[in-house]
């Protein structure tokens, strides 16, 4: 089935629409006089958070100069493939949920990342993240990962990694899903949005 925003022309990221896409860090109720000055007054170079929601963007590109940007929000688009973002080594939280990525690539630049969302995609293989040791949460929830012990394996260097989402996967069907990644990720706190009960860690190593 299509996704919705596919029926659309897909968006071309160009100053205009990047302009209408400023926000902030944090999120916070701006005055409409602040926001459209936000918008219209900041240099491109200074511009810190981009909200790329819901834009029907199939490529991304032309994200040149953002050198300052900490947030960069691009779920809900019909995005294939993780591009061009290479040169925003300040980027800090990244969210690429709900598109149709099918490899992880393009973010070993990215080293100070340490929120990265890519929830409800086509991925079946965590890969390509070594460089991002200070990664705190990882949702790559509702993808098509299948082998929990290989997913396991690859996030032991993470010793940062505090907050995991796999639910919805493959292999998060397995019965002991919850229990294997308790024993051997000491590090999480979060599995799947719950907290971790530190009793059970200790049953399970």
């Amino acid at each position: 089935m299509a996704h919705p925003l596919e029926l659309a022309e897909p968006s071309v990221i160009d100053e205009e629409l990047i302009r209408n896409c400023i926000t902030t860090v944090e999120e916070m109720s701006i005055p409409e006089d602040k926001k459209k000055e936000m918008k219209t007054e900041t240099e491109l170079h200074d511009i810190k958070a981009l909200s790329f929601s819901f834009q029907n963007i199939l490529k991304i590109d032309n994200l040149d100069g953002l050198f300052s940007l900490v947030k960069l929000q691009l779920d809900n688009n019909i995005i294939e493939k993780i591009e061009n973002i290479s040169h925003l080594t300040n980027l800090e939280w990244l969210d690429l949920s709900f598109n149709n990525i099918q490899h992880i690539e393009g973010l070993d630049t990215l080293v100070k990342l340490t929120d990265l969302s890519l929830f409800n995609n086509h991925i079946d293989k965590l890969q390509n993240l070594d460089t991002l040791t200070e990664l705190n949460c990882l949702s790559v929830g509702n993808n098509s990962i299948m082998d929990v012990g290989g997913a396991i394996q690859y996030l032991r260097p993470f010793r940062n990694l505090k907050m995991l989402n796999m639910q919805g996967n493959p292999c998060s069907r397995d019965p002991e899903y919850h229990m294997r990644i308790m024993a051997h990720l000491h590090d999480i706190n979060y599995i799947d949005y719950r907290l971790v009960d530190r009793e059970k860690v200790n049953q399970a190593k």
